[in-house]
Protein backbone atom coordinates (compact mmCIF):
# COMPACT_ATOMS: atom_id res chain seq x y z
CA UNK A 1 0.00 0.00 0.00
CA UNK A 2 1.45 3.35 -1.02
CA UNK A 3 1.59 6.44 1.14
CA UNK A 4 -1.07 8.08 -1.04
CA UNK A 5 -3.40 5.10 -0.52
CA UNK A 6 -2.79 5.14 3.25
CA UNK A 7 -3.53 8.84 3.34
CA UNK A 8 -6.72 8.30 1.36
CA UNK A 9 -8.02 5.60 3.73
CA UNK A 10 -7.06 7.74 6.72
CA UNK A 11 -9.06 10.65 5.28
CA UNK A 12 -12.09 8.37 4.72
CA UNK A 13 -11.89 7.03 8.30
CA UNK A 14 -11.64 10.56 9.67
CA UNK A 15 -14.60 11.62 7.56
CA UNK A 16 -16.66 8.70 8.87
CA UNK A 17 -15.72 9.57 12.45
CA UNK A 18 -16.73 13.19 11.93
CA UNK A 19 -20.01 12.06 10.32
CA UNK A 20 -20.74 9.71 13.25
CA UNK A 21 -20.02 12.50 15.73
CA UNK A 22 -22.27 14.91 13.83
CA UNK A 23 -25.12 12.39 13.73
CA UNK A 24 -24.73 11.59 17.43
CA UNK A 25 -24.74 15.30 18.35
CA UNK A 26 -27.96 15.76 16.37
CA UNK A 27 -29.46 12.75 18.15
CA UNK A 28 -28.48 14.14 21.58
CA UNK A 29 -30.01 17.54 20.76
CA UNK A 30 -33.21 15.88 19.57
CA UNK A 31 -33.54 13.70 22.67
CA UNK A 32 -32.91 16.53 25.13
CA UNK A 33 -35.29 18.77 23.18
CA UNK A 34 -38.04 16.15 23.48
CA UNK A 35 -37.37 15.67 27.21
CA UNK A 36 -37.46 19.42 27.92
CA UNK A 37 -40.75 19.66 26.01
CA UNK A 38 -42.16 16.72 27.99
CA UNK A 39 -41.15 18.29 31.30
CA UNK A 40 -42.63 21.66 30.30
CA UNK A 41 -45.94 20.04 29.31
CA UNK A 42 -45.92 18.00 32.53
CA UNK A 43 -45.52 21.16 34.59
CA UNK A 44 -48.39 22.83 32.71
CA UNK A 45 -50.65 19.82 33.37
CA UNK A 46 -49.69 19.69 37.06
CA UNK A 47 -49.92 23.48 37.57
CA UNK A 48 -53.74 23.62 38.05
CA UNK A 49 -53.39 21.02 40.81
CA UNK A 50 -51.07 23.45 42.58
CA UNK A 51 -53.14 26.59 42.00
CA UNK A 52 -56.64 25.13 42.47
CA UNK A 53 -55.85 22.39 44.97
CA UNK A 54 -58.78 23.01 47.34
CA UNK A 55 -61.34 23.01 44.53
CA UNK A 56 -59.87 19.85 42.98
CA UNK A 57 -59.87 18.06 46.35
CA UNK A 58 -63.53 18.94 46.89
CA UNK A 59 -64.54 17.98 43.34
CA UNK A 60 -62.74 14.64 43.06
CA UNK A 61 -62.49 13.58 46.69
CA UNK A 62 -59.96 11.10 48.02
CA UNK A 63 -61.37 8.13 46.09
CA UNK A 64 -61.51 10.12 42.86
CA UNK A 65 -57.90 11.26 43.26
CA UNK A 66 -56.72 7.73 44.00
CA UNK A 67 -58.60 6.45 40.97
CA UNK A 68 -57.16 9.18 38.74
CA UNK A 69 -53.56 8.60 39.89
CA UNK A 70 -53.93 4.82 39.77
CA UNK A 71 -55.43 4.93 36.29
CA UNK A 72 -52.72 7.31 35.06
CA UNK A 73 -49.89 5.15 36.43
CA UNK A 74 -51.54 1.99 35.09
CA UNK A 75 -51.85 3.54 31.63
CA UNK A 76 -48.22 4.69 31.77
CA UNK A 77 -47.01 1.19 32.66
CA UNK A 78 -49.14 -0.30 29.87
CA UNK A 79 -47.69 2.14 27.31
CA UNK A 80 -44.15 1.43 28.50
CA UNK A 81 -44.79 -2.29 28.08
CA UNK A 82 -46.14 -1.64 24.59
CA UNK A 83 -42.87 -0.14 23.40
CA UNK A 84 -40.71 -2.51 25.47
CA UNK A 85 -42.37 -5.67 24.14
CA UNK A 86 -42.78 -4.32 20.61
CA UNK A 87 -39.89 -1.91 19.84
CA UNK A 88 -41.44 -1.06 16.46
CA UNK A 89 -44.04 0.99 18.32
CA UNK A 90 -41.25 3.24 19.58
CA UNK A 91 -39.67 3.72 16.15
CA UNK A 92 -42.65 4.11 13.83
CA UNK A 93 -43.97 7.65 13.26
CA UNK A 94 -46.53 8.91 14.30
CA UNK A 95 -47.29 6.02 16.67
CA UNK A 96 -44.14 6.72 18.71
CA UNK A 97 -45.08 10.37 19.25
CA UNK A 98 -48.65 9.40 20.20
CA UNK A 99 -47.31 7.03 22.87
CA UNK A 100 -44.85 9.71 24.00
CA UNK A 101 -47.65 12.27 24.33
CA UNK A 102 -49.93 9.88 26.25
CA UNK A 103 -47.13 8.99 28.69
CA UNK A 104 -46.44 12.70 29.25
CA UNK A 105 -50.12 13.44 29.86
CA UNK A 106 -50.53 10.53 32.30
CA UNK A 107 -47.37 11.47 34.21
CA UNK A 108 -48.63 15.06 34.42
CA UNK A 109 -51.87 13.87 36.02
CA UNK A 110 -50.02 11.57 38.41
CA UNK A 111 -47.60 14.32 39.36
CA UNK A 112 -50.45 16.75 39.95
CA UNK A 113 -52.24 14.26 42.19
CA UNK A 114 -49.05 13.53 44.14
CA UNK A 115 -48.54 17.21 44.93
CA UNK A 116 -52.06 17.87 46.20
CA UNK A 117 -51.32 16.78 49.76
CA UNK A 118 -47.92 18.46 50.06
CA UNK A 119 -47.19 22.01 51.15
CA UNK A 120 -46.43 24.46 48.34
CA UNK A 121 -43.01 25.30 49.79
CA UNK A 122 -42.15 21.59 49.98
CA UNK A 123 -43.11 21.15 46.32
CA UNK A 124 -41.02 24.13 45.22
CA UNK A 125 -38.05 22.96 47.29
CA UNK A 126 -38.30 19.45 45.81
CA UNK A 127 -38.57 20.95 42.31
CA UNK A 128 -35.44 23.05 42.85
CA UNK A 129 -33.51 20.07 44.26
CA UNK A 130 -34.56 17.88 41.33
CA UNK A 131 -33.51 20.51 38.80
CA UNK A 132 -30.15 21.00 40.51
CA UNK A 133 -29.39 17.30 40.92
CA UNK A 134 -30.48 16.52 37.34
CA UNK A 135 -28.27 19.29 35.96
CA UNK A 136 -25.24 18.06 37.91
CA UNK A 137 -25.84 14.42 36.89
CA UNK A 138 -26.20 15.31 33.20
CA UNK A 139 -23.13 17.57 33.29
CA UNK A 140 -21.07 14.86 34.98
CA UNK A 141 -22.26 12.14 32.57
CA UNK A 142 -21.43 14.34 29.57
CA UNK A 143 -17.83 14.98 30.54
CA UNK A 144 -16.69 11.87 32.43
CA UNK A 145 -14.88 8.98 30.73
CA UNK A 146 -16.04 6.53 33.40
CA UNK A 147 -18.46 4.00 31.93
CA UNK A 148 -21.16 3.38 34.54
CA UNK A 149 -22.94 0.71 32.49
CA UNK A 150 -21.15 -2.02 34.44
CA UNK A 151 -23.05 -0.83 37.52
CA UNK A 152 -26.39 -1.25 35.72
CA UNK A 153 -27.19 -4.85 36.76
CA UNK A 154 -26.25 -4.08 40.37
CA UNK A 155 -28.49 -1.00 40.40
CA UNK A 156 -31.45 -2.91 38.95
CA UNK A 157 -30.97 -5.73 41.47
CA UNK A 158 -30.78 -3.19 44.31
CA UNK A 159 -34.01 -1.56 43.10
CA UNK A 160 -35.80 -4.91 42.97
CA UNK A 161 -34.67 -5.78 46.50
CA UNK A 162 -35.65 -2.30 47.70
CA UNK A 163 -39.14 -2.61 46.17
CA UNK A 164 -39.59 -5.99 47.87
CA UNK A 165 -38.49 -4.53 51.20
CA UNK A 166 -40.76 -1.49 50.79
CA UNK A 167 -43.67 -3.80 50.00
CA UNK A 168 -43.01 -5.95 53.05
CA UNK A 169 -42.52 -2.90 55.27
CA UNK A 170 -46.21 -2.03 54.86
CA UNK A 171 -46.94 -5.05 57.08
CA UNK A 172 -45.61 -3.14 60.08
CA UNK A 173 -45.46 0.48 61.12
CA UNK A 174 -42.35 2.18 59.77
CA UNK A 175 -40.52 4.78 61.79
CA UNK A 176 -39.71 8.17 60.31
CA UNK A 177 -35.98 7.31 60.22
CA UNK A 178 -36.62 4.14 58.21
CA UNK A 179 -38.83 6.05 55.76
CA UNK A 180 -36.14 8.73 55.33
CA UNK A 181 -33.51 6.04 54.76
CA UNK A 182 -35.61 4.29 52.13
CA UNK A 183 -36.33 7.56 50.33
CA UNK A 184 -32.63 8.45 50.37
CA UNK A 185 -31.66 5.07 48.90
CA UNK A 186 -34.29 5.47 46.17
CA UNK A 187 -32.93 8.91 45.25
CA UNK A 188 -29.40 7.48 44.95
CA UNK A 189 -30.51 4.54 42.80
CA UNK A 190 -32.57 6.71 40.45
CA UNK A 191 -29.59 9.08 40.15
CA UNK A 192 -27.45 6.15 38.99
CA UNK A 193 -30.11 5.21 36.44
CA UNK A 194 -30.10 8.77 35.12
CA UNK A 195 -26.30 8.61 34.75
CA UNK A 196 -26.60 5.35 32.81
CA UNK A 197 -29.30 6.70 30.50
CA UNK A 198 -27.44 9.94 29.77
CA UNK A 199 -24.30 7.98 28.92
CA UNK A 200 -26.29 5.70 26.61
CA UNK A 201 -27.75 8.80 24.92
CA UNK A 202 -24.43 10.55 24.47
CA UNK A 203 -22.53 7.42 23.42
CA UNK A 204 -18.89 7.67 22.40
CA UNK A 205 -16.03 5.31 21.67
CA UNK A 206 -15.47 4.56 25.35
CA UNK A 207 -19.14 3.56 25.89
CA UNK A 208 -19.91 -0.13 25.55
CA UNK A 209 -23.64 0.44 25.01
CA UNK A 210 -25.58 3.34 23.55
CA UNK A 211 -28.99 4.13 22.07
CA UNK A 212 -29.34 3.85 18.31
CA UNK A 213 -30.17 7.12 16.52
CA UNK A 214 -33.55 5.57 15.60
CA UNK A 215 -34.36 5.05 19.29
CA UNK A 216 -34.78 8.73 20.17
CA UNK A 217 -38.23 8.06 21.66
CA UNK A 218 -36.89 5.25 23.88
CA UNK A 219 -34.04 7.51 25.01
CA UNK A 220 -36.34 10.46 25.72
CA UNK A 221 -38.83 8.35 27.68
CA UNK A 222 -36.03 6.78 29.74
CA UNK A 223 -34.57 10.14 30.75
CA UNK A 224 -38.02 11.65 31.30
CA UNK A 225 -39.16 8.81 33.59
CA UNK A 226 -35.87 9.09 35.51
CA UNK A 227 -36.50 12.79 36.12
CA UNK A 228 -40.13 12.33 37.17
CA UNK A 229 -39.23 9.42 39.48
CA UNK A 230 -36.37 11.43 41.00
CA UNK A 231 -38.74 14.33 41.71
CA UNK A 232 -41.33 12.07 43.36
CA UNK A 233 -38.74 10.46 45.64
CA UNK A 234 -37.21 13.82 46.56
CA UNK A 235 -40.72 15.20 47.21
CA UNK A 236 -41.43 12.30 49.55
CA UNK A 237 -38.04 12.70 51.23
CA UNK A 238 -38.51 16.44 51.81
CA UNK A 239 -42.12 15.95 52.83
CA UNK A 240 -41.27 13.36 55.47
CA UNK A 241 -38.40 15.47 56.85
CA UNK A 242 -40.72 18.50 57.10
CA UNK A 243 -43.37 16.63 59.11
Amino acid sequence: MTYAQSSKYADVAQLNDELDISIRHGFVRKVFGIVFTQLAVTCLIALPFLLQRDQIKETLGVKGLKGMCGGAWGTTIFLLLCIACCPKNGRKYPKNYIILSLITFCCGLSLGGATLFQKVEVILYAFALTAGISFLLVAFALQTRIDFYGCGPHVFMAMILLMIFVGLSFLWERSEKVTLLLCGIQVVLVSFLMLLDVQMIVGGKHRRFKFSVDDYVFAAISLYIDTITLFLHILKLVGVSED
